[in-house]
């Protein structure tokens, strides 16, 4: 059996089988291979072995799904500043919760979440619980539309702190020193004084466009900034012919 042998079957049988049926073909190769490489093979068959490159339209549709999202983002903004003028605190942090929306929407598109695993427990090898359709689909759409791999974009701390706002109140019921609770604030951090800053949640200072959450900082000036480079560069990218 050769290293094309394996892939090839590895590839068939991705399609045709069950993961557990996947998993136990791999245990045979493993075992019965004479192919000493079918070692590194296995062990790696989620990354290297299925590595389908997106097609054109399929990249010319997520182009067009970030390049949307930018837009979104930008309303938000939009949004936000009028907001601001009106000293409408709601609709500062209800824009703002819309502006992270869009953010995380576009940080899933260009870097995935990576696949679940669980470790084999006949060979201790980490497993793909559901193998990513298209694995290497952050890596192209990236690379399409020029985004580096440190970009602010990346990040979707912020967004997690406000989607999961209920946990983020359970763990300072619980470890407050002082349970002094601050939240939805518009201006500097200095404003209110006497505050443990795990005490500080949602706060906004437009002074500086920073969001801060319990003692962490995000600058939204830096990530309207990369959204504004990138929506003209996704939106051009998607209308470019896919055949």
């Amino acid at each position: 059996m050769t290293s094309r042998d394996i892939e090839d079957l590895a590839r068939f049988e991705l399609n045709s089988a069950p993961l557990r049926q996947l998993t136990e073909i791999f245990h045979a190769i493993f075992r019965l291979s004479t192919f000493r490489q079918g070692n590194s093979i296995y062990r790696s068959f989620a990354t290297e072995i299925i590595r389908c490159p997106m097609t054109r339209m399929v990249l010319r549709i997520f182009q067009g799904e970030v390049a949307k999202q930018c837009k979104f983002a930008m309303i938000a903004v939009n949004q936000m500043n009028l907001a601001l003028k009106a000293s409408d605190v709601d609709w500062i942090f209800s824009s703002i919760q819309s502006f992270l929306v869009a953010w995380a929407n576009i940080s899933k598109l260009l870097w995935p979440a990576a696949p679940r695993t669980r470790k084999c427990p006949s060979c201790g090898v980490k497993l793909p619980v559901s193998p990513p359709l298209l694995p290497r689909r952050g890596i192209e759409l990236r690379a399409s539309l020029n985004v580096p791999s440190n970009s602010p974009l990346k990040s979707r701390a912020l967004r997690n702190h406000f989607e999961h706002f209920d946990e983020r109140i359970e763990k300072w019921a619980v470890s407050s020193r002082r349970h002094n609770f601050a939240d939805t604030n518009v201006g500097p951090l200095t404003m209110i004084s006497g505050l443990d800053p795990d005490d500080y949640m949602r706060n906004f200072d437009p002074t500086t466009s920073t969001v801060t959450f319990r003692g962490q900082s995000f600058s939204l000036q830096s990530v309207i900034a990369e959204l504004r480079k990138l929506c003209p560069v996704a939106t051009a990218e998607a209308q470019k012919p896919y055949v």
